[in-house]
């Protein structure tokens, strides 16, 4: 019962409904407390952190939905981000069992990557959408880490709950990507709709290999700003 800690992004199409389904079947050992694999180290990991098994639930949606497919099975958990379990495999070590995996198969909408700079390009949005300061670093200058501590670096920052304004300034930085000239006025959520649909019109590989372009979607909420627009429209 494989319940990934990596961004769905690196998942291919039969990884990312694979675990989906996986974990409909481990949510629902602990909600309806069935007894089969209840004891099995893969299902006790998460039996004291449903709700963060309800946001990786959360991420791999949005990743389906951004690759078009269906989502109608909801979970019944609220989602949060204030505890997570500790990994039976660190993030370096699934990122080897997908290269494994994957020989000779299709990847993922991210390619795995194989230095620290690639790691970097992946989850830079990410990190600015919950540590300015650490993005400004590492935009800077290459992290002094071995590649598993990086990654566990990273991954400890981006499992934590952004503050609206960072994802609106980051979501702003991401449009930029784009270099579009456009007079329209969007709010913050249609904006990165927008983001996302041309991203993956002009294969836009900047966005397109980047975790935000998926889970930024969980924090998006309707700002002062586009209210104001919404009711003086």
């Amino acid at each position: 019962m494989r319940i990934w800690d990596i961004s769905p992004g690196y998942l291919n199409r039969a990884s990312l409904l694979g675990e989906h389904r996986e974990l409909h079947g481990l949510a629902s050992i602990h909600i309806n407390q069935k007894k089969g694999y209840s004891r099995h180290p893969k299902t006790m990991r998460w039996k004291h952190y449903l709700p963060a098994l309800a946001m990786r639930h959360e991420l791999l949606v949005a990743e389906m939905q951004l690759r078009g497919y269906q989502h109608h099975s909801p979970i019944p958990l609220e989602a949060g981000t204030e505890k997570w379990p500790d990994y039976l495999d660190a993030p370096a070590m699934q990122i080897e069992i997908l290269r494994g995996k994957y020989i000779a198969k299709e990847s993922g909408r991210i390619p795995l990557p194989r230095t620290l700079q690639e790691l970097w390009e992946h989850h830079r949005f990410s990190v600015m959408a919950r540590d300015i300061g650490k993005y400004r670093l590492y935009e800077r200058k290459s992290p002094n880490f071995e590649f598993d501590e990086f990654l566990n670096e990273i991954y400890e920052t981006i499992r934590r709950k952004p503050r609206q304004s960072d994802v609106e300034n980051t979501i702003e930085e991401m449009w930029q990507c784009l270099k579009l000239n456009s007079n329209v006025e969007l709010s913050t959520k249609n904006k990165f709709q927008k983001l996302q649909q041309i991203a993956k019109e002009e294969d836009n590989k900047k966005l397109l290999h980047t975790t935000a372009l998926t889970e930024l979607s969980l924090w998006l909420h309707e700002s002062h700003q586009d209210m104001q627009n919404r009711y003086s429209a």
